[in-house]
């Protein structure tokens, strides 16, 4: 959203790059931008506009997995952090 607002005051601006959000952050974050007819349009809220539920995302705890293709390991198997 901050970048939206970036672009809406640019007189340079080109392309926005712009990702659907599934319905885990919809249920998530409130006010969103929103896709109309190829564009995006932010909401008239204060600050950024968009507002974190945080009983909501309690129920998406964080899960971490180590990525096996970026794992490099040590001779005795442990994985080097950088």
């Amino acid at each position: 959203m901050v970048n939206l607002h970036l672009d809406l005051v640019q007189p340079n601006f080109g392309i926005q790059e712009y990702c659907k959000f599934n319905g885990t952050i919809n249920d998530v974050f409130d006010g969103l931008p929103v896709p109309k007819n190829g564009y995006i349009f932010p909401n008239d809220r204060p600050g950024i506009g968009v507002y974190m539920d945080e009983e909501a995302a309690k129920k998406y705890p964080p899960i971490h997995n180590v990525t096996e293709w970026t794992q490099v390991r040590l001779p005795d198997g442990s994985l080097q952090h950088p």
